[in-house]
């Protein structure tokens, strides 16, 4: 019997995750990344696997169509040592649907010692695309 990603392959669907490393050095960092042509958003999960240190009183992250926009996530607190799930607006899930999409993510803290405020956060895009 098909498991649902058979299912999914053979109806010509690919579900994939997009991993987006983030290197945040004196508390900031600004990238880009890519949604493939046809793509739909199922959800943006977050890794910070060390607490970002200089005891910063935030750490936030923003995901826009722009650089430093929010128009897909709001400033999300991410200074803490964890995983969990953030809140995607529904216009990102089908930005992608007629082109591919340039996702711009903006990390900035405040607060404590900014020269020290180093480290890594994972962002997983989990798609599906369409064909």
């Amino acid at each position: 019997m098909a498991n649902v990603r058979q299912k999914l392959e053979a109806l010509g669907f690919l579900r994939q995750t997009i991993r987006v490393p983030i290197t945040v050095v004196d508390g900031a960092a600004a990238g880009t990344f890519e949604l493939p042509f046809g793509a739909i958003v199922e959800g943006i999960d977050r890794d910070t696997p060390v607490t970002i240190p200089g005891t910063p009183t935030n750490t936030n992250l923003r995901l826009g169509s722009a650089a430093n926009g929010q128009q897909y996530v709001a400033d999300v607190d991410l200074k803490a040592q964890g995983y969990s799930a953030l809140t995607v607006v529904y216009a990102m899930r089908r930005a992608a649907l007629s082109a591919p999409v340039t996702v711009h993510f903006t990390v900035a803290s405040t607060g404590g010692t900014a020269a020290s405020q180093d480290g890594d956060i994972v962002l997983h895009v989990n798609i599906i695309d369409v064909p």
